[in-house]
């Protein structure tokens, strides 16, 4: 559990490092980041074999599990950690987008992912869609 910990600490840091380059973060309220008066969730995953066809590698980000809060943030940010580099890719997604999922599953190459998240890679401008209660 300890690694999952630092794998997520460390999912929030390079998000918080990101969003600081344009205006100042702070630890969330209610989610894991605040950006100005944004609330984002972040969720970090390293490669692991997912329950996708044929056992696929890839990324996979738990989003609700039971007994656990819902998403209360109106972001998500999914932050695919590769093992061999420090590079990461980032989907940033608005919550309601995936609303009534559980899990989240991205391939391992995720420069060539073409699935339903796709249009949310690197997509950071998304967030200021929700800053000033947009």
């Amino acid at each position: 559990m300890a690694a999952h910990n630092d794998i997520g600490a460390y999912g929030e840091t390079l998000v918080m490092e990101r969003l600081a380059q344009i205006a100042p973060v702070a630890p969330g309220q209610v989610a894991d980041v605040r950006f100005m008066d944004c609330e984002i969730e972040v969720k970090a995953a390293r490669p692991s074999r997912y329950n996708g066809r044929n056992g696929d590698w890839g990324y996979q980000f738990s989003l609700r599990r039971p007994g656990h809060s819902e998403l209360r943030a109106p972001v998500v940010v999914l932050v695919c950690l590769p093992l061999t580099c420090p590079e990461y890719t980032a989907f940033v997604i608005p919550a309601d987008k995936v609303a009534g999922l559980a899990k989240i599953a991205v391939p391992l190459n995720v420069a060539e992912y073409e699935g339903i998240w796709a249009p949310y890679r690197e997509r950071w401008e998304i967030i200021a869609e929700f800053v000033g209660g947009n």
